[in-house]
């Protein structure tokens, strides 16, 4: 059990450093692949599949510090404590995952289905549920990034004339519309943050103030 305790400190504490927006650091210091899919019932939109695949370094530390009997997969028990030391703080962060409406953001406040893999010692993926029940919405962008801005968030391959490819997107479900999909940046809706505030500091900014910086997502565009 000490050696349990020891190694749960170890990772909360290389936890708290990721999701931290350090005010020494101007510059991302962790690195995410993510990709998502968007589930269909009965031709509405259900809720979003979202996957993110970290970088080697939190990635040996989390796999070190949880499969606990070294079998590259998290069991019940393992998935559960990740679920509980880990990823819980990423609900201060919006599970880093946004949803514009014109100019309207819808902020998840919860998710369901986590579940982490590996895939080498070195990879490290979560997956989850962004439910939209009753999302009446057929026009939106859907955005993932960490807006702490200490991580950054990257959509799994470069994408060139804002092709979308099925390594960051996908559909799934029953009734799939005819869907239009593309990629891309939209100066016309930036997001502001300051990039010296601690790590308490959760605020977010919907206008620009003096002293903050600007960022702007990378977007995938739905409609159907």
């Amino acid at each position: 059990m000490g050696h349990m305790k020891f190694h749960l400190s170890h990772i909360l504490f290389f936890v708290v450093l990721l999701l931290s927006p350090l005010s020494l650091f101007a510059h991302p210091h962790s690195y995410i692949f993510a990709n998502c899919t968007l589930e269909f019932e009965e031709g509405k939109a259900k809720g979003l599949w979202v996957e993110f695949e970290f970088d080697s370094l939190f990635s040996g530390e989390v796999n070190f510090g949880f499969d606990q009997n070294r079998d590259g997969i998290f069991n019940e028990r393992e998935t559960a404590e990740l679920e509980e030391y880990v990823f819980s703080s990423f609900k201060d962060f919006n599970y880093f995952t946004f949803i514009r409406m014109g100019k309207e953001r819808y902020l998840p406040e919860n998710v369901k289905h986590f579940s982490a893999r590996q895939e080498g010692f070195e990879s490290l993926i979560f997956r989850f549920f962004v439910p939209l029940e009753d999302f009446p919405h057929r026009d939106f962008h859907i955005a993932l990034y960490d807006s702490s801005f200490f991580c950054s968030c990257r959509l799994n391959e470069e994408v060139p004339d804002n092709r979308v490819t099925e390594d960051f997107f996908r559909t799934t479900g029953t009734g799939i519309p005819d869907i239009t999909v593309t990629v891309g940046k939209n100066k016309e809706f930036p997001v502001y943050y300051n990039p010296e505030s601690p790590p308490t500091d959760l605020t977010t900014y919907s206008e620009w103030e003096p002293g903050l910086a600007t960022y702007i997502p990378e977007e995938i565009h739905v409609q159907f």
